[in-house]
């Protein structure tokens, strides 16, 4: 067909027009479809006076935003460890050891630092507290171990442990005290002061790297003596205390001590912290069952079950406490059975007498003979993840007993 060549004039005449009017916005105008476009803050905001069918379309849109959202959170929430998980096992244990502090260091990593917080503290489980924090930027949070600072005997919110998740397990990466000590820097941080004695003394800064959790080192100095017995200053970037890994210090002791001081000052307060206490009250931990032993005059004038193992006429005696209820206390017999290779003591148990009523109120008095050096009476007890067991040992020093968790021999 071919047209009219007036037709395809008018055509075109009316093809230019809409497009001028399309160009000038004035067809969504028309239509009801006027959308404004204005920037705040480097965002884009539409306003925007739609008609039923644009609508439809933005509100499919801001669904599928939420569900892409949701679903990004959701993969977000399905990587995050299950913190408590790990952590929890671990702060349980920081609570056994500083109520039972003479258990063996090996069945406590990272906590041995704790050990005079344990000794001298009257409420140690108040003076102690954790943290969930990421301090290396890599999307695992840490667990800090940290004091109030409250007490004589502590350093302002020394770490005591720092611990993190690789591999699926529970890593320490620091263990402190007093003569070891690690605090908190900010931004990823952490400072350290050391001594080895008077002329032994180290100071520095480091963090951790992502992933691998490497130590990083800023800068590490420490001090030493020369043939005369001179301080002498070393610097080094690795952390070593070694001389031929280290370069030479040039300074004066004022400089050098100084130096020490800005860096025990770069510690800064840990936020949002929590006690080992307020763990317990809201169920997350248990209180750990607590053994104390007295002796001699320490025995006040209690109500006691007495417990007769060895007919003497000057026995040795001790009292033992809970702090909790023990509904299978026993008293034991114990004979060497065996010493392995590393030195390890196992011994046999025979059971004397089993207890179902120890509890605060009930203390028990013991009175036993010590025939030689190695124990022979202990006494267990399952704490709910456990059976412990502990022999009553006397201390070649002054004569005193005390309480030292053994192994036992297993047929």
């Amino acid at each position: 067909m071919v047209m009219n060549k007036r037709y395809f004039a008018l055509l075109t005449c009316m093809a230019l027009l809409l497009s001028t009017l399309s160009g000038c916005g004035l067809i969504d105008r028309l239509t009801g479809k006027d959308k404004t476009e204005t920037s705040v803050a480097g965002s884009t905001v539409i306003s925007v006076d739609e008609s039923v069918e644009d609508g439809a379309d933005t509100q499919e849109s801001d669904e599928n935003d939420t569900k892409d959202q949701q679903g990004e959170t959701e993969e977000e929430s399905a990587s995050e460890p299950d913190y408590d998980s790990f952590y929890l096992p671990v702060m349980q244990n920081v609570c056994d050891y500083l109520l039972n502090p003479d258990l063996d260091y090996g069945l406590y990593e990272g906590v041995s630092g704790l050990f005079e917080v344990a000794i001298y503290s009257e409420a140690p489980l108040d003076e102690i507290y954790c943290k969930y924090e990421d301090i290396n930027d890599d999307g695992i949070k840490e667990l800090l171990v940290v004091d109030s600072g409250d007490a004589e005997y502590m350093v302002k919110q020394m770490i005591y442990s720092l611990f993190t998740i690789s591999d699926g397990e529970v890593v320490n990466l620091l263990e402190g005290w007093p003569r070891n000590a690690y605090y908190y820097a900010g931004d990823g941080k952490f400072t350290t002061t050391q001594s080895g004695g008077a002329a032994y003394s180290g100071f520095g800064e480091f963090s951790f790297a992502p992933i691998s959790n490497e130590i990083i080192w800023d800068d590490f100095y420490f001090s030493d003596l020369d043939d005369d017995l001179n301080s002498i200053f070393f610097h080094n970037k690795s952390g070593s205390w070694e001389i031929n890994e280290s370069e030479p210090y040039n300074a004066e002791d004022e400089e050098f001590w100084a130096l020490y001081d800005t860096y025990s000052e770069k510690a800064t307060e840990i936020d949002d912290l929590v006690s080992l206490s307020t763990y317990i009250k809201e169920g997350k931990l248990s209180m750990p069952i607590q053994i104390t032993m007295l002796q001699g005059p320490e025995i006040p004038d209690d109500d006691f079950i007495n417990c007769v193992l060895s007919d003497s006429d000057d026995p040795a005696v001790v009292a033992l406490y809970t702090n909790e209820k023990i509904d299978d206390f026993q008293i034991l017999g114990l004979s060497l059975a065996s010493v392995n290779d590393d030195g390890e003591v196992f011994f046999n148990t025979d059971l004397i007498y089993c207890f179902d009523n120890f509890d605060p109120d009930h203390p028990i008095l013991v009175s036993f003979t010590m025939m030689g050096d190695l124990a022979d009476y202990g006494f267990s007890y399952d704490d709910g993840e456990t059976t412990k067991i502990y022999a009553i040992m006397e201390s070649g020093y002054d004569g005193s007993f005390y309480m030292e968790r053994v192994n036992v021999e297993r047929h």
